[in-house]
């Protein structure tokens, strides 16, 4: 009998093909995706779960807590001061169908098109009519904050030594996730 014939071995294709991705560190905590540090999630659209266009981009997400948006009271500068030492940063690589990779560079396009609009209105009308150039610095404003929510993919609700948990998911991709069942030390 042959011993380099076994019908019940892998083949060889399947040994050699691309990284195996373990998801088993991915949950649903009600409308947060709950995930430990430095694990990938599933290769789904994060808003509709349809399969995400590949490559998916590494994202880089920031947190701190609260509590610190009481230094804005006392100084802008001392607020930015804080906030960046006190932030913590996780990556993570939330998948984008071709669907919704269009309505995120629309959401940038917007973005970006309308401060170059505002500001070009704000430089010609400045010295003939006032009114208008304070209508292109609000128009460029209004754009940029239209262009940041139709471009945001997911944000950090918190992010600790043990979770990071993010919000921004749409439903079907929470409820294709695996309920989270917390223990008495790993309270949300």
């Amino acid at each position: 009998m042959e011993s380099s014939n076994n019908p019940y071995a892998p083949s060889q294709a399947s040994l050699n093909g691309g990284t195996v991705r373990d998801y088993s560190n991915v949950w649903r905590f009600e409308k947060i995706v709950i995930l430990v540090p430095d694990s990938d999630l599933p290769d789904r659209c994060v808003k509709c779960n349809d399969p995400a266009e590949q490559p998916t981009k590494t994202r880089k997400v920031y947190w701190h807590h609260p509590g610190f948006y009481a230094v804005l009271l006392i100084n802008v500068i001392l607020y930015v001061i804080v906030a960046l030492i006190a932030r913590k940063t996780a990556e993570v690589n939330p998948g984008l169908c071709t669907r919704h990779k269009q309505k995120r560079n629309l959401g940038l396009a917007i973005g970006w098109g309308g401060l170059l609009v505002g500001i070009a209105v704000t430089v010609v009308a400045a010295g003939d009519n006032p009114g208008v150039a304070m209508l292109g610095i609000l128009g460029g404003i209004t754009c940029i904050l239209v262009g940041l929510f139709m471009s945001r993919v997911v944000y950090a609700k918190r992010i600790d030594d043990k979770y990071v948990q993010l919000k921004g998911c749409g439903a079907p991709f929470l409820d294709a996730l695996p309920e989270f069942r917390p223990s008495g030390r790993d309270l949300i």
